[in-house]
């Protein structure tokens, strides 16, 4: 049916996206380090593009604004454990994204377990 190409089709845009943070991270590990111009996980459009976000996030921080899959906040976590600690310009963890835009536990899970003393 349309739905299940369309679905189909979504799922090999999103997999292909994950592939390309995932290479980006790999090749450019301080690329995780970079505000403003962070890499956006954007299930919707299904691309990763940088612009100035203007609020301070960290690529941790969109990614868990855009409910990024485990395995790109593991792999930004691998690259910057740190991540998890930093705020954006309005006082906002990773933490509090991920809590507010209902990432999976998987996902908070993570990021207690690289800051425990969040909460």
């Amino acid at each position: 049916s349309i739905r299940e190409e369309v679905g189909q089709e979504r799922k090999r845009c999103e997999d292909a996206t994950v592939a390309a943070i995932l290479n980006l991270l790999q090749n450019h590990p301080n690329a995780a380090k970079q505000r403003n111009d962070c890499c956006f996980y954007t299930p919707r459009t299904a691309v990763v593009k940088q612009e100035d976000d203007g609020y301070g996030y960290t690529p941790l921080h969109a990614a868990c604004y855009h409910e990024a899959p485990l395995e790109v906040i593991s792999a930004i976590l691998n690259v910057w454990p740190g991540a998890a600690r930093e705020k954006c310009e309005d006082g906002r963890t990773p933490l509090h994204d991920a809590c507010q835009y209902g990432a999976p536990m998987e996902v908070v899970s993570a990021l207690l377990t690289a800051w425990p003393d969040a909460i």
